[in-house]
């Protein structure tokens, strides 16, 4: 994946009319407010699992329970656009990588964390996103977020 593609995501919302675009964007407001957090990121994993992985992601967490509470106000505002609750249990994630043709086998060991990174996280974008031969191009609808987190 791209560096510039590189995102958490929180929720999938596939095809979206314009008229829901504004009541979305009021419930990544209303989910925002828990920002800015702090995400651990580290070790690596594949779904629909690591012997046969489509996608390659990192893992990303912040130990509060933080981002998952943001995961759920952002889907039960989602909900009220009409478009449906995730039935899985939200796995935050960095997608690093996708297997095009067949799924992978991801190596034994692999899903140890060697070290951890720290991710600020400031804010929540809405992206439209399309696919290519190359692979997804995002472009910014809307951002919504209180601010920055401070390194002390």
């Amino acid at each position: 994946m791209p560096p510039e593609n590189l995102h958490v995501t929180l929720k999938f919302i596939g095809q979206c009319e314009d008229d829901r675009v504004p009541r979305l964007v009021q419930a990544m407001r209303q989910a925002s407010e828990a920002l800015p957090i702090r995400l651990e990121i580290g070790g690596v994993g594949g779904f629909p699992s690591q012997s046969s992985a489509r996608v390659i992601w990192v893992g990303a967490d912040d130990g509060t329970g933080r981002v998952k509470k943001v995961y759920e106000v952002l889907d039960k505002g989602a909900e009220k656009c009409g478009f449906p609750r995730e039935k899985r249990a939200y796995r935050p994630h960095i997608t690093i990588g996708r297997a095009r043709k067949k799924p992978v086998a991801l190596p034994p060991g692999i899903d140890e964390e060697p070290g951890r990174l720290t991710l600020a996280v400031n804010e929540i974008v809405l992206f439209h996103s399309e696919l290519k031969s190359t692979g997804a191009e995002y472009s910014v609808v809307e951002r919504t977020g209180p601010g920055k987190v401070s390194d002390t």
